[in-house]
């Protein structure tokens, strides 16, 4: 059962007003990420599908079992004892996942954390237990490996300000209050800038002190995300079009899939609806999409990015290196471009470790035919780096920060690129006659295959 499935299983079968006790329990792999990368993702696979039995030969018909995506998993104890009894059935739990598990002729070792919300003791209905079990959860990674954690009255205040800031957000996306910061995206071949990343802001973000993914994390769990999501294409879309007629721009924007996005199946044909409205070509809009919403989304989500990528919308696949399986990605589906995660940048050329994990990732991409683009550069030696390693673009605060749309328009009039001890070997350009009777067809195969450097006609 996957996290969208438990949650309409509990909110149907919850009783308004019943006194029933239910023990919600989410589990948590320790340092999964390492399974993968020491022993391959196969491997990983294994140890997810046994993790599954264990706990189903555990609990059998006692309780409701999910898969939440990636290495977490989900337990919903049916008429759940006292406090006492739920805390021995964790210590159970972990212990039991502990056990060593045989795999591909290897013995793995695991531990696991535990968080847990009871109805209708601390929750009352099927959204706030499953928000309980998730802040749970992540105090009780905080606490370290082996770890369970019952939601607190702290917890729960942390909830309802939640709530009062997803209540201040639905309210600032029907009036308007909502704006979008753009960075620019160098090529490092011209250092001009060759598309934008947009982030979105909320007037109110600094007075209530959230930050961006704490935003997205609201909306993600409030149900916000999909009128979010639409609000972004949509002035994305309009800025775009707005500096084109203006001759400022013939550059794409970067916009981010969340993860709760990527898992409804209808999120396609609604982005594909909402660039028709706004008017805009495919060419105009990139997607970016991090490894862990990929593994998250399961086959909904590889499905929507075909479904995307056939549309002719470029895809990035974001935050390189740090999720559960890069390399199996980029065989599965068509990406454009990688993003080298700003954990790998932020000590080059300095750190050696950094320095040939950077490399070999420009150099896997290139024989792969894939550009990569380094985030959170910040200082001229980054930059350099990158040049001299034949990075194809970067970003980051040594160009420029996030601008409003006003902002970056003057940057763009004023014409700034990098200095050219900083631009990277020049390479012979590829030249491209493109020819058909429709002139959409035309500028949106432009703006796509500027992007790849060639030089059309």
């Amino acid at each position: 059962m996957t996290r969208h499935a438990m949650q309409n299983f509990l909110e149907s079968s919850l009783p308004a007003g019943s006194a029933e006790r239910r023990a919600l329990l989410f589990i948590g792999l320790d340092q999964f990420k390492q399974i993968n990368r020491v022993f391959g993702q196969h491997a990983g696979d294994m140890v997810l599908d046994q993790v599954g039995k264990r706990l189903q030969d555990r609990f059998g018909a006692t309780a409701t079992l999910g898969r939440l995506g990636g290495d977490e998993f989900a337990v919903c104890l049916n008429g759940a004892g006292s406090r006492e009894d739920i805390a021995q059935t964790c210590e159970q739990l972990v212990k039991a996942i502990s056990e060593t598990l045989p795999v591909m002729e290897r013995q793995i070792n695991l531990s696991c954390c535990v968080g847990v919300a009871v109805f209708p003791t601390d929750a009352q209905d099927a959204q706030s237990l499953f928000q309980c079990a998730d802040l749970a959860l992540d105090q009780a990674k905080k606490n370290g490996p082996g770890h369970c954690q019952f939601i607190s009255t702290e917890l729960i205040r942390q909830i309802e300000q939640r709530r009062k800031i997803a209540d201040a957000l639905r309210a600032a996306i029907a009036s308007e209050q909502l704006h979008l910061l753009y960075q620019p995206i160098i090529d490092l071949q011209t250092g001009k800038i060759c598309g934008v990343e947009a982030f979105v802001r909320w007037k109110e973000q600094d007075a209530q002190g959230v930050s961006t993914p704490y935003l997205i994390e609201i909306a993600e769990e409030s149900g916000l995300i999909t009128d979010l999501g639409s609000w972004v294409v949509r002035r994305a879309c309009t800025d775009l079009q707005r500096w084109d007629e203006m001759g400022l721009a013939n550059f794409p924007v970067a916009i981010n899939i969340s993860k709760v996005e990527l898992q409804n199946p209808l999120y396609a044909e609604n982005l594909a609806g909402s660039l028709e409205e706004a008017g805009a070509a495919s060419g105009m809009v990139s997607l970016e999409v991090t490894e862990t919403a990929m593994v998250q989304g399961g086959a909904i989500a590889l499905a929507n990015l075909e479904k995307l990528q056939s549309l002719g919308l470029a895809l990035t696949l974001d935050d390189f290196g740090t999720g559960f399986s890069s390399l199996s990605h980029l065989k599965s589906l068509p990406f454009a471009k990688v993003k080298i995660d700003r954990s790998f940048i932020k000590h080059v050329p300095d750190s050696g470790e950094d320095t040939a994990i950077s490399k070999a990732i420009i150099s896997m991409a290139h024989s792969l035919g894939i550009r990569v683009v380094a985030e959170g550069v910040e200082t001229e030696a980054q930059c350099g780096f990158l040049s001299q390693n034949m990075c194809d673009e970067m970003q980051g605060y040594f160009f420029s920060d996030g601008l409003g749309a006003t902002d970056l328009e003057e940057l763009m009039r004023e014409g700034r690129v990098l200095p050219e001890k900083l631009l990277r070997l020049q390479k012979p350009r590829r030249t491209l006659l493109l020819v058909d009777d429709e002139g959409n067809i035309i500028s949106a195969l432009k703006r796509l295959l500027r992007t790849q450097d060639f030089r059309i006609l």
